[in-house]
């Protein structure tokens, strides 16, 4: 599993499982960059609030942006935003009809 260093001190840790990671680097570079500002964000956010609510929904939350769909998972105990999928919407329109 890559992982991906704090964007700032307390946000959340920013993780990708195997398969995400690969579609991650798959992305053209400025997609990628505009993908992982958006999920630093949302790390650094998490680590400002004072909640535990992630951990009890145990639901996957999805992000659209740049053409792409990002699910990803957020842990409060462990702290961490683990992106679980990156699919392009091109790619789901092709599974779709396939």
């Amino acid at each position: 599993m890559f992982v991906y260093v704090q964007a700032s001190q307390g946000a959340y840790l920013l993780q990708f499982a195997p398969y995400a990671e690969q579609a991650f680097w798959s992305t053209p570079p400025e997609i990628r960059g505009q993908i992982r500002r958006r999920l630093e964000e949302i790390a650094d956010v998490a680590g400002h609030l004072v909640s535990t609510v992630a951990d009890s929904v145990g639901n996957t939350l999805r992000l659209e942006m740049s053409g792409h769909i990002i699910s990803y998972v957020l842990s409060d105990v462990e702290r961490t935003l683990t992106v679980v999928s990156v699919v392009s919407f091109a790619a789901q329109g092709r599974a779709a009809n396939g």
